[in-house]
């Protein structure tokens, strides 16, 4: 009796974790699914994020993870699927998933659906990593999803982490906890966290979120991967040395990078003999590092290979120069190399192109490695190389075909670069250039007649780190491709144009392109009145900004300078009703100014908007949105005519 009782309960058991294959977590977090109330823009909500991380004595991180997700329409589908990396450093253990359909029971995530891919195939280069993507094929709207997995992480690459409590969706329960070893600093760093409670208790720290809203998009809002709210935290062992990657300050790290990269920077007879060969006509320092940065760029291939220690370590500058390919701490090597065989000092800079430094963290929170050159040991160097200098070091990226010596990748303004030198200052805020080296000026001489259509020559020309952009353009795109994409664009803003005689005119600081267009029934017919779009090169499009209150900044765009001007020639007998007008206004990080003036059978509009890249807070909304309401009515300016 006793054994059949047994075999009852186990056979209970059985059945029991069959119908509910979930765990405990995910049966509560999706028990309180049924009274939580979301915004009905909201695509999913996070049920339950939680994390919890342990950092041992011997540089081991041990982490647990939940998430869950309820999926609200089918722009929320994307929650049956989590990707996850894996490498030699970083071990994925214990995946599980399980999907609850909307009025059926729970099943568990089935081994067929979770893939590895290589992480080569996703990023471009070959590396030793890999992706494990799983997921639930048929998640609908109404399903509740849940994943659970342990990481366990080698060595100093992750003593940097953050963690996500919430970017635009709603979540319920979003925590975040670090327990490190005692006597180990944490220092943390984090965005929008007013919601968000933090405790610690010996040597834990936890951060806890509840109830985080829906946040609603705002036009002309920064992306959300920069106003998501997020801590960021570095910890170290202030008992190791830097030579085990243990980092107090952002000097030591520095310290350590420079150990590291000058130790690949030798120079040898190779180096040597090739450097000369580029540089024996030249009979200037500034000549000789233009010619060394353009062979580190346009005839080293970039092929980046990140294989255990070549995450961060650099290849002997030599092998670069055999190989002739290489990754950014390849090419950055060999360049300085190079330099050096010309009695050029120069130092490698770490930098992230992907997202922004935090400066409060000293840690290796960077993916891409450039050149520096201090310039107080040099002679003066020529006014076109003064843009890409900061605090007296002149900076050059030898992996971004774009771009010219003397000129800052876009990647990299706004954010910080760590110089791996052994001075005071080694983080150095890159600052948006001035907008003319973004400045592009179009002008078209246009003809009017009598029927609405017209004919014009147009000019469009670009300047500075611009114009670098658009001659790499042109020198990688066929010519039919680059006419087609003048078609399309001008289509928008003048329906059937047609374009000829295209030419194109590349010269060292400017990049111009000119042609002839044609348009039929350009002209709107209003009775007796005939009304003209008087700008042609940007459409006519109504205010971005009209809510009245704003919760996010309000961003227009990085640098930029405009200039347009549309001279029209209209028909003997035709008279516009506007003879001279001028629309201007400008707030802390735009400006538009537009004039119309007539004379004879001319009309000539002209336009400038310039931006700095800086952001207008919420609380300066409303000269955001003049701005905004005064440059549609600008482009949006209509010329009406009468014939006599």
């Amino acid at each position: 009796m006793m054994r059949k009782a047994l075999w009852i309960y186990l056979l209970l058991i059985v059945c029991i974790s069959y119908v509910y294959p979930q765990p405990e977590w995910l049966k509560r977090a999706a028990d309180n699914a049924q009274s939580i109330k979301v915004d009905k823009k909201a695509s999913m909500i996070v049920l339950w994020d939680v994390k919890e991380l342990k950092v041992r004595n011997n540089d081991k991180i041990t982490s647990h993870s939940q998430i869950a997700y309820k999926v609200l329409n089918n722009y929320g589908t994307d929650a049956g699927t989590i990707s996850l990396s894996k490498s030699p450093f970083l071990k994925l253990k214990n995946l599980k998933g399980w999907r609850l359909p909307q009025g059926k029971q729970w099943e568990k995530l089935s081994r067929d659906n979770i893939v590895e891919v290589s992480a080569s195939v996703a990023t471009g280069y070959y590396t030793d990593a890999f992706e494990i993507v799983a997921t639930f094929p048929e998640v609908k709207p109404g399903d509740i999803v849940g994943f659970e997995y342990d990481y366990i992480e080698k060595g100093w690459t992750g003593f940097y982490k953050s963690f996500v409590f919430q970017a635009q969706e709603p979540v319920n329960i979003s925590r975040y906890s670090v327990e490190i070893p005692k006597g180990w600093k944490l220092v943390s760093s984090g965005q929008r966290l007013q919601n968000i409670d933090y405790q610690v208790l010996d040597n834990v720290h936890t951060w806890k979120g509840y109830h985080l809203p829906y946040e609603p998009d705002e036009p002309l809002s920064l992306p959300w991967s920069y106003l998501k709210r997020h801590i960021s935290l570095s910890f170290h062992n202030p008992e190791k040395s830097i030579e085990q990657a243990h980092f107090s300050n952002w000097q030591s790290l520095a310290h350590w990078y420079k150990g590291i990269a000058d130790n690949r920077m030798v120079v040898t007879n190779n180096i040597i003999n090739h450097t000369k060969k580029l540089t024996g006509n030249m009979t200037t320092l500034a000549e000789k590092i233009q010619e060394i940065a353009r062979f580190s760029q346009k005839d080293i291939r970039y092929v980046a290979v990140s294989i255990g220690k070549g995450r961060w370590e650099p290849r002997l500058a030599t092998i670069t120069l055999n190989n002739r390919y290489g990754d950014c701490k390849d090419k950055t090597t060999l360049m300085r190399a190079m330099l050096k065989a010309e009695n050029i000092p120069s130092a490698a800079v770490l930098a992230n192109v992907n997202s922004l430094v935090t400066p409060e963290l000293p840690a290796f929170q960077f993916d891409h490695c450039i050149v520096g050159i201090p310039v107080d040991s040099l002679p003066p160097l020529p006014e076109s190389f003064h843009s890409a200098i900061v605090k007296n070091w002149l900076f050059f990226d030898p992996t971004d075909p774009t771009i010219e010596l003397g000129q800052l990748p876009a990647a990299l303004q706004g954010n910080r670069v760590l110089l791996a030198e052994k001075t005071d200052s080694v983080l150095i805020e890159i600052p948006y250039p001035a907008d003319s080296l973004y400045r592009r000026v179009s002008r078209a001489e246009a003809v009017l007649e009598t029927d609405g259509s017209f004919s014009a020559k147009i000019n469009i020309t670009d300047y500075g780190v611009r114009a670098a952009s658009i001659r790499h353009y042109r020198e990688t795109t066929p010519e039919p491709e680059q006419i087609r994409h003048w078609q399309q664009m001008l289509t928008n803003i003048v329906p059937g144009v047609t374009i000829e005689n295209y030419q194109v005119d590349d010269r060292r600081d400017t990049s111009a392109v000119s042609f002839d267009i044609r348009a039929k029934g350009y002209l709107q017919k209003a009775g007796n009145l005939y009304l003209l779009h008087a700008d042609i090169f940007h459409l006519s499009e109504k205010p971005k900004l009209t809510a009245r209150k704003r919760i996010q900044p309000v961003w227009f765009g990085g640098p930029l300078w405009e200039e347009s001007e549309v001279i029209w020639h209209y028909p003997e007998g035709w008279i516009p009703e506007t003879a001279n007008k001028t629309i201007e206004y400008k707030c802390n990080a735009a400006s538009i100014s537009a004039n119309i003036n007539t004379v004879d059978n001319i009309i000539r509009y002209h336009t400038v908007q310039r931006q700095n890249g800086e952001i207008i807070l919420p609380e300066d909304y409303s000269s955001a949105k003049k701005f905004s309401k005064t440059l549609s009515r600008a482009r949006g300016e209509v010329i009406v005519f009468k014939k006599q």
